[in-house]
């Protein structure tokens, strides 16, 4: 970054006491330099390694006319509680530690400046609707520590591009990518157990969702990939154990569903608006609510049970009950059909 010889920086303490004008010759984000005490003479700078401190550096873009694109000022904050103000032209935000855990708010909801984030080492939650609507949000470096992305962190961010999902976290909160429509590629780690309701909803651009086939995926919110209408074909993670609502909707390139045997119920309309042709169920003891498969009426759906495959007519769900009920109920029903056509025959 190159600054103006004679630009101006203001170091901005908690207290919101300003230190006086400064010159200074070199500005470099990510050296590891103490913050410079008001009215010292030295290099701007952030420790964006531990970023035990931090440092927001912007800039003013030059008066109307200058051709200069030299920096013209730098404001400096040493504790990131509240969303700072805009200072013009987008530069890199380096979040606080210290600050972060001890907000009571999020501290960039709804801020429509910045462009790229680096959180700080030792975060473990983000908090919930951290960048909400962050709408020119473009890039965020997570840190490692990092266990749980929270409901609404990312909510809106129709910018956002490229996101890495540390190794370490187990939950990925409700809504928490929702919107967010430039996203065109989510990688999740093994330990991820959890995903909340419509999590990447409406990422309409998301065309792939990595899920590692070592991970133990427990529970998926309903919705959850609702109108991502370019995303590859999904399959349902062998250890979830409910079937959510609208699991699959508007989800246009996933054709076949194999039921796992852990999933112990499905809600109602689990393929509600899907593309799938193809169902096949394994486990007898699957709980069915009342129009669990309502919606695939040209579908072929089948229950793998015991004694060899068997054709499911999900009409006969008239009332909630397990996948070996339906069949005696349609069992019951083929009988009861072939006796009136005997009875009709004779007659």
């Amino acid at each position: 970054m190159s600054v103006n010889e004679n630009a101006e920086v203001v170091v901005r303490k908690t207290d919101a006491t300003h230190a006086e004008p400064v010159p200074v010759k070199d500005a470099v984000v990510g050296a590891d330099t103490p913050m410079p005490e008001a009215g010292a003479p030295a290099s701007v700078a952030a420790d964006a390694a531990s970023a035990t401190t931090a440092y927001v550096v912007k800039r003013i873009p030059p008066a109307d006319g200058d051709t200069t694109e030299d920096v013209q000022k730098i404001e400096i904050i040493d504790r990131l509680v509240r969303r700072p103000m805009r200072i013009g032209d987008k530069e890199v935000i380096y979040a606080d530690l210290a600050a972060m855990t001890a907000m009571e708010r999020p501290s960039f909801r709804n801020d429509a400046d910045i462009e790229r984030v680096v959180l700080p080492e030792g975060l473990t939650t983000l908090p919930d609707g951290y960048f909400y609507n962050c709408i020119n949000l473009k890039e965020v470096e997570l840190p490692s520590t990092l266990t749980e992305v929270s409901r609404y962190a990312f909510y809106g961010c129709a910018s956002l591009q490229r996101i890495t999902i540390p190794p370490h976290v187990t939950a990925i909160g409700e809504f928490a990518f929702n919107g967010c429509a430039s996203l065109e590629e989510m990688v999740l780690p093994a330990t991820v157990t959890t995903i909340g309701t419509a999590a990447f909803a409406l990422c309409t651009n998301l065309k792939k969702l990595t899920i590692p086939e070592t991970a133990r995926i427990t529970a998926i919110g309903s919705h959850w990939v609702q109108d991502c209408h370019d995303i590859e074909p999904l399959t349902i993670p062998e250890d979830l154990e409910i079937l959510r609502t609208s699991f699959l909707y508007n989800c246009p390139n996933t054709t076949k569903a194999l039921v796992p045997p852990a999933v112990k119920e499905m809600e109602e309309n689990v393929f509600f608006k899907s593309a799938v042709k193809t169902v096949t169920m394994t486990n007898g003891k699957l709980w069915l609510h009342t129009a669990a498969l309502a919606g695939l009426e040209e579908a072929e759906i089948i229950y793998e049970s015991p004694a060899g495959p068997v054709k499911v007519d999900w009409e006969d769900i008239v009332e909630p009950l397990t996948l070996e009920e339906l069949m005696i109920r349609q069992e019951e029903q083929r009988q009861k059909g072939a006796a009136s056509a005997r009875e009709t025959a004779t007659t």
